[in-house]
């Protein structure tokens, strides 16, 4: 797992989710690359640089790449709907990307007026 951030997990923190992730991870083979920006993939490389130094470095030999990077919103579905049902709300990702404590905290407040 490769992370721009000081650590992998850095957000799993205040969820409680960090020690136990990092532990099944690590039992499963799972390496982790904190502080590296990825900055292009091609075919199972890697190409990214060490956030602190610059130094560039290419990561490879793996047999896929998976990525989880970045969000954006997505009304699409809003605006399908809007004027066709009596009542209609944006939260979450709808609005701007989110987090998903934030969409939990919209959802509650909007179920609250319902």
């Amino acid at each position: 797992m490769v992370t721009s951030s000081l650590f992998v997990g850095s957000d799993l923190g205040p969820s409680q989710d960090l020690y136990l992730s990092r532990q099944r991870l690590l039992q499963r083979g799972v390496t982790f690359t904190p502080d590296f920006a990825v900055m292009e993939i091609k075919g199972t490389e890697v190409h990214g640089f060490n956030v602190y130094s610059n130094v560039w470095d290419v990561l490879s030999g793996y047999d896929a790449i998976v990525t989880a990077m970045g969000n954006d919103a997505n009304e699409g579905l809003y605006f399908a709907l809007k004027g066709r049902v009596p009542e209609l709300y944006r939260i979450g990702d709808c609005v701007a990307p989110r987090k998903v404590d934030m969409a939990i905290h919209e959802g509650y407040t909007v179920g609250k007026r319902v």
